[in-house]
């Protein structure tokens, strides 16, 4: 009886010990995709907001539209620095 238990928790033991190996094999793709994922958008949000200040900064100082052109840049530079949050948390997951 005793052989037979052994029998028993060694096949479970080394199930586990495949299940295990396989667990961390897909975790370790998930968390190189969540990597790869957040890096990228990281970028495009940085070049939005990167072209969004040259944008401001370039914008002369007779346009008429001045004033719509500056809400509508600020509303662009809100909504990079809000979608940056969820990124960088992303990033911090990935690590």
């Amino acid at each position: 009886m005793d052989d037979l238990l052994r029998l028993e928790r060694d096949g479970t033991d080394e199930d586990l010990s495949v299940e295990r190996i396989q667990a961390d094999e897909e975790l370790g793709a998930r968390d190189l995709i969540l990597a790869m994922v957040s890096h990228d958008l990281r970028n495009l949000l940085g070049s939005m907001a990167l072209h969004t200040e040259f944008m401001l900064r370039d914008l002369p100082a007779d346009d008429n539209q001045r004033s719509g052109t500056r809400a509508r840049a600020a509303r662009i530079q809100r909504s990079v620095a809000r979608m940056n949050r969820p990124v960088g948390d992303l990033m911090d997951i990935a690590r």
